[in-house]
């Protein structure tokens, strides 16, 4: 599954290897679609037979060409696409693989998913609701369909399916997590940690229910909130994002310095963890160490060059050692990729209107 999960808890960092990841995928598909078209005129199967310079696609195509009623090989074919990011011939290759096996439920699953990373979500929709029909009983079908209706924002129906998977099987602990997401996303956190809490027991290694536990209890003050970050910690210790959220607790409780150990330790892990060094630097603000901090907040945008907020405190530290036109420039910097940041459209107007006297 490449879209984001419900069991996401944390807002993910675009990472430099991320990036270069999509550029990579891009290219591929570029070069597939202009293989495609080069030989479109001369072949009406010109998707099953051409060469595209990708070995594993055009092993695939050869086999398909030998074979072109075996649906298993378009399915392959469409994951091996879809890893390109080149979604109108995966989709068109499941096409293929559900003409011929219309049945398959693993081959509705995998079109959902393509549907979904390609902003489709309501084709994403209607192949799940589609796949659940053919087996009303398959809880992985019933959990994806939860998982779309929950992401989608439909809380009604997701709990719907819920319930439905709990009447089939009621120690499954990804429901449980499901319920748990729709009562947080809805505001009922009472409700939500019980859920939570429930699919941790059932099922111990369910990091992401020990952290919504944490993190809820957290914001409401609850003491207890730093034994179960310390819990999924222990279940996974190497976890960047499980760390941040530690750090940003310990960081709004004022444990300034315990916070910094962790934010350390998460650029040993992940060298390219922007919010790790960003926070590190409010940090050193607070504690008047400008130049420390200017030196996190250059490093992140070093690491994301899109981060309005980090180049906003960049012009709050010059504007601090009174080197007004660097402010500015970051200020407005800050204020140019994101138009609604108003502080930071304020403060440039502001030292604009300074330096012009």
């Amino acid at each position: 599954m490449k879209y984001r999960t419900f069991f996401a808890t944390l807002q993910q960092n675009v990472l430099y290897f991320c990036i270069m990841k999509r550029i990579n995928q891009f290219i591929v598909f570029v070069c597939l679609v202009m293989a495609i078209f080069s030989c479109k005129q001369n072949n009406e199967n010109s998707n099953a037979t051409i060469s595209t310079g990708n070995k594993d696609i055009d092993a695939i195509s050869s086999k398909i060409k030998e074979n072109p009623k075996d649906a298993s090989l378009y399915a392959k074919r469409a994951e091996l696409y879809f890893g390109a990011d080149a979604y109108e011939l995966a989709v068109a290759d499941m096409a293929s693989a559900m003409k011929i096996d219309s049945n398959n439920i693993d081959y509705h699953i995998l079109l959902s998913d393509i549907y979904m990373e390609s902003l489709q979500s309501r084709l994403a929709l209607q192949t799940m609701e589609r796949a659940v029909s053919l087996n009303p009983d398959k809880i992985s079908s019933l959990l994806k369909l939860s998982e779309l209706q929950l992401i989608l924002q439909f809380h009604n129906e997701s709990m719907e399916t819920v319930n439905k998977i709990l009447y089939r099987d009621h120690m499954n602990a990804e429901a449980f997590m499901l319920m748990g997401m729709n009562f947080k996303e809805t505001g009922d956190t009472t409700k939500a940690i019980v859920a939570f809490k429930k699919a941790a027991n059932l099922k111990s290694e369910l990091t992401d229910a020990w952290l919504n536990v944490a993190m809820l209890k957290g914001a409401k003050n609850e003491k207890d909130a730093i034994d179960y970050f310390n819990t999924a910690i222990r279940l996974d210790s190497t976890n960047a994002a499980i760390l941040h959220a530690k750090a940003h607790y310990l960081q709004t409780k004022g444990q300034a310095d315990e916070a910094l150990t962790i934010y350390r330790q998460i650029g040993i892990l992940d060298p390219r963890y922007k919010d790790a060094f960003f926070n590190s630097a409010l940090i050193y603000i607070d504690k008047d160490s400008l130049d420390k901090a200017l030196e996190l907040l250059n490093i992140t945008t070093e690491i994301s060059a899109i981060f309005p907020k980090a180049y906003f405190y960049r012009g709050y530290i010059f504007e601090r050692k009174n080197d007004l036109e660097s402010a500015r420039k970051n200020y407005q910097q800050a204020a140019s990729m994101s138009p609604t940041y108003k502080e930071a459209r304020d403060a440039a107007d502001r030292l604009a209107k300074i330096l012009k006297k």
